[in-house]
């Protein structure tokens, strides 16, 4: 009978849990810590928020951090230690997102402050900042919700599109990437060399120095990379293009 009870209590904490109303909740959370993070890491930099709107975006910090992990205790009461593992999809998100709150939300939130409390000292904040804006992650948790609202329905189709040809796009990076390291290798011998037999030739010194900028680009297989790349995207390469050409005629 006892079994019963306890299989029935964590049915309904299942039901509470998977519920769309929870999900919604849970994903407004997610969201607004989103927006808190970028407004923190903002105000790191510039200062901007001033006093009042950094201790109200801080104390949402907090408050979203609690309900986080009364989020984590309440997936543990529904599906118990079973359902935090490496044995189905759903256990290790619930694995994952339980280790983002733990150790981005609980631990440098709360525990590392009040230890360093404790024993008198102060408190890190930029290396704790580190750790907290890693819970930006769980806004990965929002595909789940695509999934299972109808309202989402293009976006998952969209979102599994992307999935499903994650592996051909992996591969076109790996080409792209071959090819550039060919053609830079062709660049570094017959182009850079002759760029370099002009720049010991000229003496003006406009052109050396437009020489010198051109071999910051190229000179250098990582270099030479990187700019065929932006030759690849057409990224504004026609103006050192019309520089290179008086130098190496071909290379266009």
């Amino acid at each position: 009978r006892s079994t019963s009870a306890l299989s029935a209590s964590s049915s309904r904490w299942q039901v509470i849990v998977e519920s769309t109303t929870f999900q919604s909740c849970i994903t407004v959370l997610i969201l607004t810590n989103c927006i808190t993070l970028g407004m923190q890491a903002h105000d790191q930099i510039t200062q901007g928020l001033g006093p009042t709107l950094r201790f109200i975006v801080e104390a949402i910090e907090h408050i979203i951090t609690f309900l986080f992990v009364c989020e984590t205790l309440l997936r543990l009461k529904a599906y118990g230690c079973r359902g935090f593992g490496m044995k189905s999809s759903d256990a290790r998100a619930n694995l994952f997102d339980a280790g983002l709150v733990i150790v981005t939300g609980a631990i440098p939130m709360w525990v590392i402050p009040l230890v360093y409390w404790n024993s008198g000292g102060v408190t890190h904040s930029d290396k704790i900042n580190v750790l907290t804006i890693f819970r930006a992650i769980r806004i990965a948790r929002l595909v789940r919700l695509f999934h299972r609202v109808p309202m989402f329905r293009e976006a998952w189709m969209l979102i599994r599109g992307l999935s499903e040809s994650s592996r051909t796009l992996f591969w076109t990076c790996i080409v792209i990437l071959f090819v550039t390291y060919v053609f830079a290798i062709f660049g570094l011998v017959m182009m850079v060399g002759q760029l370099q037999d002009a720049q010991r030739q000229v003496t003006d010194p406009e052109e050396i120095a437009t020489i010198d900028r051109l071999l910051e680009m190229l000179a250098g297989l990582d270099r030479l990379m990187y700019t065929l790349v932006q030759v690849l995207t057409m990224d504004s390469f026609h103006s050192f293009m019309r520089e290179i050409l008086p130098y190496v005629p071909w290379s266009w």
